[in-house]
């Protein structure tokens, strides 16, 4: 279908985007790392730091068969997205640090065929009745928000290791784009998520990966906004810049 070819290409086109941005910005912290790293740099044992991060986002969809992803029906997700944080972090001496940061979690996307509720089965995962009325939807949820971890280190001759755990809240924006009639509706939701991360570090520069788990049993958490995810994995480079007294 031309429709169907027309979405692949703009999804071609925002994937190699989305790759030319990751390898320009991690390109920029390997030349920052070659430039000042030719023997493992002395972190500073207390003081204020700068933290810059990037990398990739790996969603989980936690929402529940029926609540806008109807598993029996033809859908696609795309569950990887760019993403970025900056902070500032303190730091206590070399086993303890603690950092507030704002973090961009990216987008997930679907695009799905849908029917009404009453033609849907979420036990069976069929539709009903023949399946009428038909539509393609497509879908976004982008998250984004603030955190707050504290992080022990363990420090070796060559190399750092570290445990990080805190809270988010995390703000998200869910649109729906009905294709058969061209309308779009969006709404707003919140919710808070525990943060639990490890990564390793070479002077300043860190790679570490986090998970996000969302707080709350309901799908739907006040104000609604019907989160596709509430579960995500993020892997980052990040380069923790001291600032001087």
């Amino acid at each position: 279908m031309e429709f169907m070819d027309t979405q692949q290409k703009i999804k071609i086109i925002k994937k190699a985007l989305m790759t030319e941005w990751l390898a320009g910005f991690f390109t920029g912290l390997l030349l920052c790392f070659v430039a000042t790293c030719t023997t493992k740099p002395a972190m500073a044992e207390t003081g204020l730091y700068l933290d810059l991060a990037g990398g990739a986002t790996q969603f989980m969809v936690t929402a529940q068969d029926g609540d806008y992803r109807q598993e029996g029906l033809p859908h696609t997700f795309d569950l990887t997205s760019a993403a970025y944080r900056v902070g500032l972090g303190w730091t206590f001496n070399e086993q303890w640090s603690i950092q507030a940061a704002y973090i961009n979690l990216g987008t997930l996307k679907q695009s799905a065929v849908f029917v009404s509720d009453e033609h849907y089965d979420r036990h069976t995962t069929h539709c009903l009745n023949g399946c009428p009325n038909q539509a393609h939807h497509t879908i976004t949820d982008a998250y984004q928000g603030g955190e707050l971890t504290v992080t022990r280190t363990f420090a070796f001759d060559s190399f750092d290791l570290f445990l990080k755990g805190g809270g988010a809240l995390l703000l998200h924006r869910f649109t729906i784009h009905r294709l058969y009639d061209g309308t779009f509706l969006e709404h707003y939701g919140r919710f808070p998520a525990t943060v639990v991360g490890a990564g390793g570090c070479y002077g300043a520069v860190c790679l570490e990966t986090t998970y996000y788990h969302g707080i709350g049993g309901s799908n739907c958490l006040t104000p609604c906004g019907w989160p596709l995810s509430k579960e995500m994995f993020v892997s980052l480079l990040s380069v923790k810049l001291p600032i001087p007294h």
